[in-house]
């Protein structure tokens, strides 16, 4: 690499706080050639390159610039390098941050688009959710000219504990996640009880829906109730391992599954004053 090009590449900066955290492994490269097919790999982040990745040869760089026992949370600087890079958003949690990037082996000046995308696999194994802020664990990229962080399409293999993702331009990358990203939470479990002679819980969940015409709006609840599982499991066992369990309904759960059931209201009619006129 040229010294212009190793200029460019930044040192590791302390952690924020100024609390001691274990180094950034050193930068690694690759040289790359149309045609081969080649990876790079450094700490826990893995880069697969094809054949056509570039459209010319290029010294690939990977750099890792927040390892994971530094992790960033809100109101600090961001992980990235660059001078004027924005502060973490208050929803955004980084476990790790890195750096790629390329430099023409002919022209010497960056490259930062693809001809063809290339595979980033990050490793997450052996963290905790505590690492990436208790929320969806996501790559997040540093887009220079928006000065801002954005999530990147990706996909979990949660077996291997691997965040892998189609990477189309070279910058800073992020793993971590954004609170934002999470469900909504789930509604308050309201009335729960447990029958002191079986020792069964019952719980009922309220539904929010919409009012009906002249301000009428029904009252609808999911019903738990641990002995409707306890019933079906005995039905099971006295089975005996039946073939055709899944035709008796004593041995199956409702339609809003096993111990939990829904009971919408109804309209009752007393045809006893004579048929509706």
């Amino acid at each position: 690499m040229s010294n212009e090009a190793a200029d460019n590449v930044s040192s590791q900066t302390p952690p924020p706080g100024g609390q001691a955290a274990q180094p950034a492994p050193p930068p690694v490269e690759v040289v790359w050639e149309p045609g081969q097919v080649t990876w790079i790999e450094l700490d826990r982040v893995h880069l697969d390159l094809g054949a056509d990745t570039f459209k010319e040869a290029v010294t690939l760089h990977l750099e890792v610039l927040q390892p994971v026992s530094a992790a960033v949370t809100a109101g600090t600087p961001g992980p990235s390098a660059l001078a004027d890079s924005p502060p973490i958003p208050s929803n955004f949690t980084s476990a790790c941050a890195f750096r790629v990037q390329a430099w023409s082996q002919a022209t010497r000046q960056r490259v930062r688009q693809l001809n063809q995308p290339l595979q980033l696999t990050f490793d997450y194994s052996g963290l905790s959710p505590a690492d990436w802020g208790f929320t969806y664990p996501s790559l997040f990229t540093f887009d220079e000219t928006a000065q801002a962080w954005t999530c990147m399409a990706s996909r979990l293999d949660f077996a291997r504990g691997q965040l892998v993702a189609s990477v189309p331009q070279l910058a800073d990358f992020s793993f971590g996640g954004d609170v934002n990203a999470n469900p909504s939470a789930p509604p308050n479990i309201e009335g729960v009880a447990v029958d002191l002679c079986t020792g069964y819980a019952s719980i009922d969940i309220p539904l929010k829906v919409p009012p009906g015409i002249n301000g009428m709006e029904p009252k609808l609840c999911f019903f738990y109730n641990a002995a409707t599982t306890e019933i079906v499991n005995t039905n099971l066992i006295e089975a005996g391992g039946n073939d055709y369990d899944n035709t008796r309904v004593d041995v199956q759960g409702s339609i809003v599954g096993l111990g939990w059931s829904i009971e919408p209201e109804r309209i009752y009619r007393a045809p006893a004053g004579g048929t509706d006129g």
